[in-house]
C-alpha cells in the first residue's frame, strides 16, 4: 500500500504547498485514502528536520476535516450518496454582467449569474414586494457567502461564494453573484459560462463552512517559521530561553518571593489599580507562569477566574513592558468579553483595537474600521495618488470588460472574423483570398466600392468566383482552391472561425477578470493602510483566530510581541500557529484541557475515533500530554457548592469553593439546586437520522415524555419569575434537538446557534428558511455545539457535565437521554443557580 504523499489523484502532492484548497473532480471521485499524518509519527522525527513535517501534519489535517462535508455534499448533489436533504442547484445559467463595485464599496470581481432553475420563491411570493420582503426576513435563502461548486455534470470547474444582492434576486429569472475563490478557477468558470453550450452546467451549493477553513489553510501554506519553535516542537526537551525586560523580571522575582513565603502579592502599588487587589497561592502561581515562560499556560477549571488572570497578566505588561499584545479567542463573543474585562481592569480604550466587522456596544469604539476612519487613525502616507491611479486602471478596465460582454451577447460581424483570420497563421490564406487589390476601384452593390467583407459576403453565401465580376480576373490562382470549396464546407469553416472569435473574446475577457481582482486587492491594501497604521498606535490588538489568519498584513504592522490566548483549550493548533508573526517573544494561552475539545466535522480524526490523528487536541492539550509545564487555578467562584460538588467527583478533585458561594440565592419554586428525575417512558430510536457529530451511532433519539416534561418545566420557572434568556435547553441528539424545537415553540421562539441549524439541516429534520416568531427568545442547543457563547461548558471521562458552570445563565435544564446517569430511560434534568459576576475576585 502506497503511504506516501502523491500521485492518488491530481491534487495529491509530496509538497503539500502545492495542493489546492479546494477539491479538483478527480481528488473528489477518488477512492484511495488521504495521505495522512498521526500525531505521534511527527514527533518521533527528528528535531531539526521536525518543522516541515509538522505544518505539513497541521494543513493535511485541517484541510480533510474541510473536506468531510463538502466531499459527501457533492456526492450527494450528483447522486453518488443517498440523503434526506438536497443542496441547492442552480441551473440553467448564463453570465449577463459583472460586479466590480463601486467606490470605497469595491469588491472582489463577482460574476452575475442569471439562474432560471433553482431559485424557487414560495407560491405567494410572486410578486417584486413580496419576493423582496421574503429574502429580508429568511437570510438563509440563497444564503449569502455560502460555498458551491460550478460543474460540467461531474467535472468541477470552479469553487466560488455567493453574493446575495436581493435586488438582483427578485429579478425574473433571479440574478446571483458568485465570487470565484482562485484565479485559475474564475479563468475556468468565466470560460464556462461564456460557453454556447450551458445546458450541463449547474452551480451546486454545498453548504460547507470553509469561510473558517480558507484563511488558515492559506496562511499554513505561507508558514515558513516559527517564533518559540522550541518550545513549540520540543515541548519536554531542554527549556527555551525567555528574557523579560528588567522591569518586568524585577517584577516575577517580587511574586516569586511572595509565593515562596505563602503571601498575597498585592498588585495595587505596581499596576495602578484604583482598588486593592491581592492574589495569592494557585492564582499567584499562575500569573508567574504565565509571565515568565516562553509558552505559558494556565489551566482554570470553570468559574476558578481564567479571565481575570488573563486580564492582570494584559495590565502587568502593559504597565511594566512596551511590548504589543495580540490578545486571541476562537469566537467574536469571547473576544469582546476579554476586551471588556481589560477596560473593567483599568487598560484605556485608547490603547485598544479590535480586528474584524462584529462588536459590542462597548467594544464598538474599538474597532479597526472606526479607528482608520479617524484623523487620528488616518496614516500620514498619502495613498491618494496610488488609490487615484489604481481607480482609474480599474476604470479603463471596467470599460474594456463591458465592450467584450457587449460584443460577446451580439452576433459575430464578418469583418471581426476577417480580423481573426488575418491575426491567425491557419487562417492567413483565407484572408488574402477575400482582399481587393490596392488602388483598384471595383464597383459592388449600389455601386459602393467593393470591399473584403463583401467578398468574403458572397463566398460564405456559396457564390463562385465568377460573381466577383472584375475582381475575379484579379484573384491569384493560389486562392482558386479557396473559391472552389462546396458551400456546405464554407460554412463549417465559418462556425469553426466564430468559435476561434469568441474564443479569444472570452480569454480576453477572463485574463481582464483577473485583472480586475488583482486591482482590487491593491485598493484594498492601500485601503488597509490607514488600519496598518491604527495598529502600529495601539499596545493591545483583538482579533479571532480566523481573523489573524484573514488581515495577516495588518497584524504583521502591529508586530505583536506577546500573543494571549483565551479559551485555548477549545482552539485548533493550527489556527494558534498561523497567528505567530516573526515578531513574537511569548505565548501565553489559557484554557482548561478537560473542558470541550475544539470543534471539528470529521470524526475520524478525533482523539475518540483512536486512530492518532488527534486533530481536535489543541495546542493547550498537546503541550501538556507532552510534558509541558502549566499551572492550574483551585478556587471557583461562580456556582454554588451544590452544583461545584459534581466538578470536584468528575474531574477536578482539588476545586475549592470560595466562601461567598454558600450564599447564592435558591432556585425559587424548587427544593434543591440539582435536581435528578427518574422515568419510566423508553426514547424512540430514528433509523433514518444519524448524530453527524458520532458516526459510531447508527441512529439519533427523541423522547416525548421528556420534551413535555421540559416544556413544563420552562412554564413553570417563569411563572417563578425566570425570564427565557435566564435559560438554555440542552440535549446530544439531534432528534431530540428537533423535537424540543417543535415543542418548545408553543410558548418561545426557540434560539439555535448556526451549528445546530447546519446540522438540523443536514439531518433533513429542518428547512433552509425555518419559520421564525415574536416569542420571548430560549436557547435550544446540542450539548457540544454550546459553546463560545455565555458559558463554560467542560467534559469529563465522556460525562457531559455542562449544567455545573454556566457563566451569565440562572437556570440550564439538560434532557440528556441515556447520557449522564447511564439508566436507558432516565431524563437528567439540571437546574442550577449560578452568581453572574462571578470574575470579579477580589
Amino acid at each position: 500500500m502506497n503511504y506516501s504523499p502523491g500521485g492518488r489523484h491530481d491534487n495529491d502532492f509530496e509538497d503539500f504547498r502545492k495542493i489546492s484548497i479546494f477539491p479538483t473532480a478527480d481528488e473528489v471521485s477518488s477512492k484511495e485514502e488521504p495521505f495522512l499524518q498521526r500525531l505521534d509519527d511527527v514527533f518521533e522525527i527528528p528535531r531539526e528536520s521536525r518543522m516541515s513535517s509538522y505544518i505539513s501534519w497541521l494543513f493535511r489535517l485541517l484541510r480533510e476535516d474541510m473536506l468531510a462535508d463538502l466531499r459527501e455534499d457533492l456526492q450527494i448533489a450528483w447522486g453518488q450518496k443517498k440523503a434526506k436533504y438536497k443542496p441547492l442547484r442552480l441551473g440553467d445559467l448564463s453570465l449577463v454582467n459583472y460586479d466590480l463595485g463601486a467606490g470605497t464599496r469595491a469588491k472582489p470581481f463577482t460574476l452575475m449569474i442569471q439562474c432560471r432553475e433553482g431559485i424557487n420563491f414560495p407560491q405567494n411570493k410572486r410578486s417584486t414586494e413580496a419576493k423582496k420582503k421574503y429574502l429580508e426576513e429568511y437570510k438563509n435563502f440563497v444564503k449569502n457567502g455560502a460555498i458551491g461548486a460550478l460543474c460540467l455534470e461531474k467535472d468541477i470547474i470552479a469553487f466560488g461564494s455567493i453574493v446575495r444582492d436581493v435586488t438582483e434576486l427578485i429579478k425574473d429569472p433571479p440574478v446571483v453573484g458568485i465570487q470565484v475563490t482562485d484565479s485559475a478557477g474564475l479563468k475556468l468558470a468565466v470560460k464556462a459560462l461564456l460557453n454556447q453550450d450551458l445546458s450541463r452546467l449547474k452551480f451546486y451549493v454545498v453548504d460547507t463552512a470553509t469561510f473558517s477553513y480558507e484563511p488558515i489553510l492559506q496562511r499554513l501554506k505561507e508558514v515558513t517559521e516559527i517564533p518559540i519553535e522550541n518550545a513549540i516542537l520540543d515541548p519536554a526537551g531542554p527549556p527555551s530561553t525567555y528574557d523579560p525586560p528588567p522591569r518586568l523580571r524585577a517584577f516575577i522575582r517580587e511574586l516569586k518571593n511572595c509565593h515562596q513565603m505563602g503571601l498575597a502579592a498585592d498588585l495595587g502599588p505596581k499596576l495602578a489599580f484604583k482598588s486593592t487587589i491581592h492574589v495569592r497561592d494557585a492564582q499567584l502561581e499562575s500569573l508567574i507562569k504565565g509571565l515568565e515562560n516562553p509558552v505559558g499556560q494556565i489551566q482554570g477549571p470553570p468559574g476558578t477566574g481564567k479571565s481575570f488572570i488573563g486580564a492582570i497578566i494584559a495590565k502587568v505588561l502593559m504597565e511594566l513592558t512596551e511590548y504589543r499584545i495580540l490578545i486571541l479567542s476562537y469566537t467574536n463573543h469571547a473576544l469582546d468579553q476579554f476586551l471588556e474585562d481589560l477596560m473593567d481592569i483599568g487598560i484605556d480604550g485608547s490603547n485598544m483595537a479590535r480586528i474584524g466587522s462584529k462588536s459590542t456596544a462597548r467594544t464598538d469604539a474599538l474597532r479597526i474600521d472606526n479607528l482608520s476612519r479617524t484623523p487620528q487613525g488616518r496614516s500620514s502616507l498619502d495613498i491618494r495618488p496610488m488609490l487615484n491611479a489604481t481607480k482609474s486602471e480599474q476604470l479603463h478596465t471596467a470599460t474594456q470588460l463591458d465592450n467584450l460582454i457587449q460584443s460577446l451577447k451580439s452576433p459575430v460581424r464578418p469583418q471581426e472574423i476577417l480580423n481573426t483570420l488575418d491575426l491567425s497563421d491557419s487562417g492567413m490564406r483565407y484572408w488574402s483570398a477575400f482582399q481587393v487589390p490596392d488602388g483598384d476601384q471595383i464597383s459592388g452593390k449600389k455601386n459602393k466600392p467593393l470591399q473584403p467583407v463583401d467578398v468574403f459576403d458572397r463566398w460564405l453565401n456559396g457564390k463562385n468566383l465568377s460573381s466577383l465580376g472584375m475582381l475575379a480576373a484579379n484573384i491569384e490562382p493560389e486562392h482558386y482552391p479557396i473559391w472552389n470549396i462546396p458551400p456546405q464546407h464554407r460554412q463549417t469553416l465559418y462556425n469553426e472561425w466564430v468559435n476561434e472569435f469568441r474564443q479569444e473574446k472570452v480569454d480576453e475577457f477572463a485574463q481582464l477578470a483577473e485583472t480586475a481582482n488583482n486591482l482590487y486587492r491593491q485598493i484594498d491594501s492601500l485601503f488597509k493602510e490607514g488600519k496598518r497604521h491604527v495598529v502600529k498606535n495601539r499596545r493591545i490588538i483583538g482579533c479571532t483566530t480566523t481573523g489573524a489568519a484573514m488581515y495577516q498584513s495588518i497584524i504583521r504592522a502591529a508586530s505583536p510581541d506577546i500573543v494571549l490566548v483565551e479559551e485555548a483549550g477549545e482552539i485548533l493548533e493550527a489556527h494558534v500557529i498561523t497567528s505567530l508573526t516573526p515578531s513574537v517573544k511569548q505565548l501565553i494561552l489559557i484554557g482548561d484541557h478537560k473542558q470541550l475539545r475544539p470543534k471539528v466535522n470529521n470524526y475520524n480524526l478525533t482523539v475518540e475515533k483512536g486512530e492518532g490523528f488527534d486533530l481536535n487536541v489543541s495546542l493547550f492539550e498537546r503541550l501538556i500530554r507532552q510534558g509541558h509545564q502549566f499551572a492550574v487555578l483551585q478556587e471557583q467562584f461562580r456556582s454554588h457548592p451544590d452544583i461545584s460538588q459534581f466538578a470536584r467527583l468528575l474531574a477536578y478533585p482539588e476545586l475549592k469553593d470560595v466562601p461567598k458561594t454558600h450564599n447564592y440565592k435558591p432556585i425559587r419554586g424548587l427544593q434543591k439546586r440539582v435536581v435528578f428525575v427518574h422515568h419510566e417512558h423508553p426514547e424512540e430510536q430514528l433509523n433514518n437520522v444519524s448524530d453527524p457529530r458520532d458516526p459510531t451511532s447508527k441512529a439519533s433519539k427523541k423522547n416525548t415524555f421528556e420534551a413535555e416534561m421540559v416544556l413544563k418545566t420552562v412554564k413553570y420557572l417563569s411563572q417563578q419569575g425566570y425570564k427565557s434568556e435566564d435559560m438554555v435547553v440542552l440535549t446530544p441528539y439531534m432528534g431530540q434537538l428537533s423535537l424540543l424545537r417543535q415543542t418548545l415553540s408553543e410558548i418561545n421562539d426557540p434560539y439555535l446557534n448556526e451549528l445546530d441549524t447546519h446540522d438540523l439541516v443536514r439531518a433533513g429534520l429542518m428547512t433552509q428558511a425555518a419559520s421564525k416568531a415574536a416569542k420571548a427568545k430560549l436557547r435550544l442547543s446540542t450539548v457540544d455545539n454550546y459553546q463560545g457563547e455565555e458559558s463554560d461548558i467542560f467534559t469529563a471521562s465522556n460525562i457531559q457535565t455542562d449544567f455545573l458552570f454556566s457563566k451569565n445563565l440562572k437556570i440550564l435544564i439538560s434532557t440528556v437521554l441515556m447520557g449522564v446517569v447511564q439508566s436507558h430511560a432516565a431524563l437528567f434534568l439540571a437546574v442550577g443557580s449560578t452568581h453572574a459576576n462571578a470574575d470579579a475576585i477580589d
